[in-house]
């Protein structure tokens, strides 16, 4: 799955709910995922780019389906707004 802010960045969601990240970053690192009651996947991971580990929470809205790949629109605690994006499933 190509994951937003890092073009060749793959996120790996294990069914234990713990979450990987492939070609990332090494600031980053993937913690957890879970599907919220609204539906909404929540994932979880650690960001230390400014040295301090900073626990960050990014949701990701289903809008469209079209088979492997799906138009989301993502929100994160460390970021303001709405942005939209397409992931792809393999």
């Amino acid at each position: 799955m190509v994951s937003s802010g890092y073009s060749k960045g793959t996120v790996t969601f294990k069914p234990d709910g713990s979450l990987t990240c492939s070609n990332y970053p090494e600031f980053v690192t993937c913690k957890t995922w879970e599907i919220t009651s609204d539906g909404t996947i929540l994932r979880i991971f650690n960001d230390t780019r400014d040295g301090v580990k900073t626990e960050i929470k990014a949701w990701w809205k289903l809008l469209q389906n079209n088979g492997t790949s799906y138009a989301v629109s993502q929100t994160s605690s460390n970021s303001a707004g709405e942005t939209f994006l397409t992931i792809t499933c393999k």
